[in-house]
């Protein structure tokens, strides 16, 4: 998980609340482009755009991230 382990570009998400993000959203960092492919209770799975691969990642985590776009009929 260290690659989301930056400083936070938002605030973070207070403990016990899920954000609301949706299949098919993407998220960003300074340098890395990330897209929503499914999420839980508590994690959201993230697809590494550029590498293709698979984050899990906690909704602590995804606070350090910022929103680029919602998904289509979100």
């Amino acid at each position: 998980m260290s690659r989301l382990s930056r400083p936070p570009l938002a605030p973070r998400t207070a403990r016990g609340r899920r954000p609301k993000l949706s299949i098919g959203d993407y998220l960003c960092s300074d340098h890395d482009l990330y897209r929503v492919e499914h999420v839980g209770h508590e994690r959201a799975l993230l697809e590494d755009c550029r590498t293709g691969g698979l984050i899990d990642a906690s909704f602590a985590d995804l606070g350090s991230l910022r929103l680029v776009r919602r998904a289509s009929g979100a």
